[in-house]
């Protein structure tokens, strides 16, 4: 949504390391709804161009993208959609639960969310996601984020343009 997007934007603007994951239409089960999504990439990483970012001190400080694609390089086994939904903020605190980040779930899905304060159990789920999750993903960088929100494919227009037409309601 604009308001998640405006946080994320400030949250860098702000020096913070943001790492997003999310299904790549690999791995989605709605993969057109990916392709829909893959759209935003390039505004949300355009923050990492502005003066405040590249003022950072914090080298990870921005946005960074990865898309799930369910492998390992080194791993022949492909894992499924990925479905976990939690956040770790300054290693302290942590969001855990079954919340979609989509209109679709906030108005008609029965979700929760725990929040917690506990530093050590952050920092576990924080390591999990770092030495777990990002390696069956893939780094978006910003001329694939072009690429995305305008692809040169005809099939991959017409798949996008088919997502877009659902984009409001998931």
């Amino acid at each position: 949504t604009p308001a998640i997007a405006a946080a994320l934007e400030d949250a860098a603007k702000r020096c913070v390391a943001v790492t997003l994951v999310t299904n790549s239409p690999e791995t989605n089960d709605l993969p057109e709804i990916s392709m829909v999504g893959r759209g935003y990439y390039k505004e949300l990483l355009a923050v990492n161009d502005t003066p405040e970012v590249a003022a950072c001190e914090n080298a990870d400080a921005g946005i960074h993208i990865w898309e799930w694609i369910g492998k390992a390089p080194d791993d022949p086994v492909r894992q499924g959609t990925m479905h976990s939904k939690f956040a770790v903020v300054d290693g302290i605190r942590a969001l855990v639960g079954s919340y979609n980040l989509d209109p679709r779930s906030e108005k008609l899905n029965s979700e929760t969310a725990v929040v917690f304060l506990q530093p050590d159990l952050s920092n576990r789920l924080r390591r999990r996601f770092l030495e777990d999750d990002l390696k069956f993903s893939r780094e978006v960088t910003p001329e694939q984020a072009a690429q995305f929100e305008s692809p040169e494919s005809v099939i991959e227009r017409f798949r996008k343009s088919i997502g877009s037409l659902f984009e409001k309601e998931l």
